[in-house]
């Protein structure tokens, strides 16, 4: 498998062959206005003129610019925002994104009269921008801020412009045929032409000052939180992407979208005017058209759904005898069809319908007006959404005659549309064709389903490879969902890469009755390789219908993603969409209820009782020796006694440098041996306090999860091999970053995009670093480091596995049960 999607990589080097006046392309900016919110007055001042530069692939960056203007503008003025994309005429061949060239072009979309600002589309706003556009330019033609350096370039990320004076200086032809350092230089040139902003207009990642910065600009393109080029970087954390991702959560609680149905975009307004009132686009494949009618009538006999409101590309409100016929076609008594002319959403006054099915319009819509009518489609359904969308990149015949161009959106865009839609909707069961084109043109289709699970509670597997440290996880998380769930078991590789195949015999389906769509669960949740290829195989075979979660990093090499990805934020893997990260791994964060079967020799001992648990990892006997004594000295400082819980993993030499250590033999072994790395809840609940080594993840996670107060114990960095060297110099490679002409970190490349594409592939693990996890426990206040003062206080035990269960049942729009049980 190829670094690099040879698909992606073409389409980005190939982008001269968009230029100019190819199909598609815009002849103006679009245009969006934030007019003066309501009951307010309106201020005499002009409108805030914002000219923003960004193309498809920027689409979530384009949303949250705007959303973040929202919170930060004044109410009492005009803000007008001119979205600078594909526009036609342009020579896009040397530019490093798709939009570098744009700015130049200002002065000309704005008529040569006036202010505007420029932004990157990879930038928020803090401060209100109407702060910016009324800066003092003091004659000058155009602000930027400071240079880092007297040779470095000027950074025109961020500019306010004169377009009166910079129209003599800028011209369109200019930025259609020349290169952007020439026009730059060009404009730095003139005396007193260029001038300085305050350095908050334009902060930089780390440059972002709290409570200072007025505009977080994400300037470094593999750090960008949104990931928008997966293909091209691998992406790495950003100091400061909490701040982007905050913006987000709060934009998809408020169903925000940039455009609406009240505010369609200029596109579908033309889209509308060459559909016609009675036109209709040309048949889909076959194909396409059958699966949809069996679908959709599982659908209608699964939520006993009696009426269907369809929307495609036929025009208005159809005819009783064609709403006649999609009844009987869809098997109820009732139906509905209409065109995009009848905006799916249309307040609360719209009427609902059971059941809403939209098919080949979906593709057909511009960018821009994608999530809206999918709000839309959501908002007028009363139990289920169905949607056909052909993905593959075509033409299609228009009703007047013309041709419009589509193109592939891409299914992680489609999935994520209905996923948000659906978040706000949990109620509403939806189902997605989605048709798309494999590197040989062969055409595929993919079907995802989401929402209330139908029938009740949702079925679960859990799937493991018989690790017990990964079954530990599945069970904790499984058992943490509340819904009844059965165990299968990947018995090996060998049998799980049959399985992509043809069958996993070790997960005791028969490869008959497997067939049926009936068979398979709502949720599969998978640890280990061989789990997570079996897991993969049952989201194949389910056609979508099973939603697949994988406890570790995700670092399967596989086209096929999972749905969501579940690891500790120890292992410094590099960001993903999927990826939920926990504080630590979910082996110890259940909570395990004791026994009362402690051993009798604690029941004599004084308190505060002191518990020192140790596990597997811990290898040097003098350190550990060390360690016991100095907690069997604070506990008897504190008027109690200290005692050792190991788990059946830990080494016999450990064992008895605990008990040299403490002054006798009070090392406690748990009576049952097992391959798991926890200890006995019951020696723990006899415990007034927990003292736990910082280079054992799953014991601190154990500890947190229970009521004791927890100390962290610092022991000394153990050696590591060569192996381990090599990871981290991979891995430190991968994090490199150097610097360009402008003094900025330039986009990953080379050496250091190989590194990185190294460990995103799993070919090279990261090394872990439990020391992350012990400040994160820190600076929470679930954890205390070991020489603070002995408090036996009872605390809210940290239970993180619940919190992740959560987040599962609204991924399949349920509640938690009762209770849970396992069959196998």
């Amino acid at each position: 498998m190829p670094l690099v999607d040879p698909r992606i990589l073409a389409t980005f080097r190939s982008r001269g062959d968009r230029c100019r006046d190819a199909p598609g392309m815009r002849s103006l900016p679009e245009r969006i206005v934030l007019d003066v919110k309501e009951g307010v007055r309106p201020s005499d001042k002009p409108p805030v003129r914002i000219f923003l530069g960004t193309e498809p692939a920027q689409y979530r960056a384009e949303r949250i610019f705007v959303w973040s203007i929202e919170q930060v503008r004044d109410p009492a003025r005009i803000y007008e925002i001119h979205l600078m994309k594909e526009l036609s005429g342009f020579d896009r061949r040397r530019w490093l994104t798709g939009f570098t060239n744009y700015r130049y072009a200002i002065p000309h979309f704005a008529g040569g009269a006036g202010r505007a600002i420029w932004n990157d589309v990879d930038e928020i706003y803090l401060g209100d921008p109407a702060e910016l556009f009324d800066t003092d330019m003091s004659g000058c033609g155009f602000l930027t801020i400071p240079r880092l350096s007297p040779t470095a370039r000027v950074d025109s990320s961020v500019m306010l412009m004169d377009c009166e004076k910079m129209a003599a200086v800028w011209s369109l032809e200019a930025a259609q045929n020349q290169g952007s350092k020439s026009l730059l230089d060009r404009a730095v040139s003139v005396p007193g032409l260029h001038g300085d902003l305050v350095p908050e207009w334009n902060a930089r990642d780390e440059e972002y000052e709290p409570d200072r910065s007025k505009l977080i600009h994400y300037t470094v393109l593999h750090t960008q939180p949104w990931q928008p080029l997966p293909g091209l970087f691998v992406y790495q954390r950003n100091p400061v992407g909490r701040v982007w991702y905050d913006l987000e959560r709060a934009a998809d609680a408020a169903g925000y979208c940039v455009f609406s149905a009240e505010r369609p975009s200029r596109r579908f307004q033309a889209l509308l005017e060459n559909l016609g009132s009675a036109g209709a686009m040309h048949a889909r494949e076959p194909g396409a058209a059958g699966v949809e009618v069996d679908e959709v009538r599982a659908l209608v006999a699964e939520t006993g759904a009696g009426e269907v409101l369809e929307f495609s590309l036929r025009g208005d409100a159809a005819a009783d005898a064609e709403a006649r016929a999609i009844a009987f076609r869809y098997g109820v008594s009732r139906a509905q069809a209409c065109g995009p002319t009848l905006s799916p959403s249309q307040g609360a006054a719209a009427p609902r319908f059971d059941g809403v099915v939209c098919a080949g319009l979906l593709e057909v819509l511009p960018d821009e007006d994608v999530p809206w009518v999918i709000e839309g489609l959501f908002a007028r359904a009363g139990r289920f959404v169905y949607a056909a969308v052909d993905d593959a990149p075509n033409e299609r015949v228009l009703p007047n005659g013309s041709t419009q161009e589509i193109r592939s959106r891409g299914r992680s865009r489609w999935l994520a549309s209905f996923e948000a839609a659906s978040a706000r909707h949990p109620n509403v069961r939806w189902r997605l064709a989605l048709w798309t084109c494999g590197p040989r043109g062969r055409r595929k289709l993919r079907v995802r389903e989401g929402g209330r699970a139908l029938g009740g509670t949702p079925r679960v597997w859990v799937i493991n490879d018989g690790s017990t440290e990964h079954a530990e996880q599945a069970l904790g998380l499984a058992e943490s969902l509340g819904w009844p769930f059965q165990v299968k078991r990947a018995k090996s590789s060998a049998l799980a890469r049959l399985g992509r195949r043809h069958w996993i015999p070790g997960l005791g389906l028969d490869p008959d009755t497997s067939r049926g769509e009936t068979s398979w669960p709502d949720l599969v949740i998978a640890s280990g390789r061989s789990g997570s290829r079996a897991a993969r195989w049952v989201g194949r075979r389910s056609h979508g219908r099973t939603r697949v979660v994988e406890l570790g990093t995700g670092r399967e090499r596989s086209a096929e993603p999972f749905d969501i990805v579940i690891a500790s934020g120890c292992s410094d893997v590099p960001p993903d969409l999927r990826r939920i990260e926990t504080t630590g791994p979910l082996a110890g964060a259940i909570g395990r209820r004791p026994t009362g079967g402690a051993a009798p020799r604690l029941h004599g001992m004084s308190h505060p009782r002191v518990a020192l648990l140790v596990g597997r990892r811990e290898r040097s006997a003098a350190a550990i020796r060390r360690m016991a004594d100095e907690v069997a000295r604070s506990a008897q400082a504190a008027g109690g006694a200290a005692f050792a819980v190991s788990s059946p993993r830990t080494r016999l030499r450990i064992v008895r440098a605990l008990a040299r250590g403490l002054g006798g033999d009070l090392a406690v072994r748990r009576s049952k041996p097992s391959k798991s790395e926890l200890c006995d809840p019951d020696h723990l609940a006899a415990a007034d306090a927990l003292v736990v080594p910082g280079t054992n993840e799953a014991l601190l996670v154990q500890a947190v999860a229970t009521d004791k107060p927890v100390y962290i114990y610092r022991l000394p960095r153990q050696r590591v091999g060569i192996r381990q060297r090599f990871a981290r110099w991979v891995h430190g490679r991968a994090r490199a970053r150097p610097l360009n002409r402008r003094g900025t970190v330039r986009p990953q490349q080379g050496l250091e995009y190989l590194c990185a594409r190294l460990v995103e592939r799993g070919f090279v693990c990261p090394p872990r670093d439990p020391e992350v996890l012990c400040q994160a426990l820190i600076r929470r206040g679930l954890a205390k480091p070991f020489g603070a003062t002995l408090d036996a206080t009872e605390r809210t035990p940290f239970r993180e596995a619940e919190q992740v269960a959560a987040r599962l049942r609204s991924l399949l729009g349920s509640p938690a049960a009762p209770g849970a049980h396992a069959t196998h």
